[in-house]
């Protein structure tokens, strides 16, 4: 047993006890303006600011001197940040309130841990948003020096960790305790379920918890990228079509997702090949949802041809749905290539990788927070358009909104509305742009349409008079 897994036992189940405190024990108890000061360190926490959290846990804890999650999150900033003396104040207090209180434990172990190197933790969260995730974890574990990750880091870690080529199983063992003890932190269900959908053979699982939570605002957003991930990936048959049909009683604009659960209902929309045996054979199997026998039977003919049209279009077809959209479009690109003046039946499914490509790569520099690239890629999926499909056009919305163009952003969110009425992403987007604006009484009618939506539109209200009285 290495030194790392020696001392990490019990990480797991320490986590949970955490990341119950760090959720908060007592919510209902506080004023409305306690509540706010609440979410104001939660939210500057989950953004990697302590500085902020900081701020908004000491105002919380000067309305109430005895408010043991102020302590608790006060005292874990300390101890992030190696100021051991300042640390240990917060949890003698904590002693003192409560002796037994179990965020006493919470804290004593952060204490223990001490100093957490934060240029290591950007570098490691860098490794990981660049796909390195060997890398990453190795940096996660330098800078913990061989101690369990502590509660605030643990999903992250995790999540990672699953990236890696060994170490899927232990994160998702690992999520797995922390969702079975945290039932109710709908962001640890929303790690565990993600990373069941790396896997095929556990994809249907995590697409089941995601369909649940993905209504809750505080997650949803998250939640419905990852739900709609998945049904992309997933080697679908007709017997998955409640899968589908779920998620688009939601989603009907999601053009992907639409397409795939098009394929899998009709098979005359499928794509067909009758000529010879050996050609028939692999089209039924990508038919049948069957992707890696397919990709078997394609390799097998692109090795006896390597200029086989249909061989090299089908194979474009699997990758496109196991989600690997740049290899997707490589491969499309040599099948319509290959075609005599280039009228072939993969010019379509080439379109759509190139939109839905381009508009992957503004996903993820969105999330990167490369605004100019987002903005760049998005823009390229719309002068692209297929099949109605909008989602380069939230994508650009949420730009403008990062970047405070809200009359870019409400013309974006106004016009998806326009033509695909009811779209959620698209309502909750212009009631985001509203409320910024100092419009939530129009936000709220809008909210008013997508359930739960109103909480949100309170909450962006809340902030935005927060940030005002700074």
């Amino acid at each position: 047993m290495s030194n790392w897994e020696g001392r990490r036992i019990g990480g797991a189940a320490l986590a949970a006890l955490a990341l119950t405190l760090l959720a908060g024990t007592a919510y209902a108890d506080l004023t409305p303006a306690q509540r706010t000061l609440e979410e104001q360190g939660r939210y500057w926490e989950d953004r990697h600011r302590p500085d902020r959290a900081m701020v908004a846990w000491q105002k919380l804890l000067e309305s109430d001197a005895e408010n043991t999650d102020a302590l608790l999150h006060l005292g874990l900033i300390e101890a992030r940040a190696g100021h051991e003396p300042q640390a240990k104040s917060y949890a003698a207090r904590l002693r003192a309130v409560r002796p037994d209180a179990p965020e006493v434990t919470v804290l004593d172990r952060a204490i223990a841990v001490g100093a957490i190197n934060p240029n290591l933790i950007d570098e490691a969260r860098r490794l990981a948003k660049d796909g390195q995730y060997d890398a990453a974890v190795a940096a996660y574990q330098k800078a913990l020096n061989g101690q369990a990750p502590p509660p605030d880091l643990a999903r992250e870690y995790y999540e990672t960790l699953a990236g890696t080529k060994s170490g899927w199983e232990e994160a998702a063992r690992e999520l797995k305790q922390l969702a079975a003890a945290m039932q109710g932190d709908l962001s640890v269900q929303y790690s565990y379920a993600r990373v069941l959908t790396y896997h095929e053979e556990t994809r249907r699982d995590g697409i089941a918890i995601l369909s649940r939570i993905a209504a809750d605002p505080s997650i949803g957003q998250l939640a419905t990228q990852a739900w709609h991930d998945a049904l992309i990936w997933l080697g679908a048959t007709r017997n998955d079509a409640p899968l589908y049909q779920a998620y688009l009683a939601g989603h009907a604009s999601d053009g992907a997702v639409a397409q795939k659960f098009e394929t899998i209902q009709n098979p005359a929309t499928s794509v067909q090949y009758t000529a010879d045996a050996a050609h028939k054979r692999a089209f039924d199997e990508l038919n049948a949802g069957h992707l890696k026998e397919a990709a078997a039977l394609f390799d097998a003919l692109l090795r006896q041809n390597a200029n086989d049209v249909d061989a090299l279009g089908g194979m474009g077809v699997v990758l496109e749905r196991e989600g690997r959209l740049h290899d997707a479009h490589e491969m499309l690109s040599r099948a319509v290539g290959q075609a005599n003046g280039g009228g072939t039946r993969w010019s379509d499914a080439l379109a759509s990788v190139v939109y839905l490509e381009a508009v992957g790569d503004a996903k993820a520099a969105l999330r990167a927070r490369n605004i100019r690239v987002a903005e760049e890629k998005a823009r390229e999926a719309m002068a692209h358009p297929f099949d109605g499909n909008v989602e380069a056009d939230l994508v650009l919305a949420q730009v403008m909104r990062e970047t405070k163009r809200w009359r870019e952003a409400e013309e974006i969110y106004r016009r998806v509305l326009h033509d695909k009425p009811g779209n959620r992403e698209a309502i909750a987007g212009l009631a985001a742009v509203l409320v910024a604006t100092g419009r939530a009484a129009e936000a709220r009618r809008y909210a008013a349409e997508v359930p739960g939506q109103i909480a949100d539109v309170t909450r962006l209200e809340a902030d935005r008079l927060a940030e005002q009285a700074r």
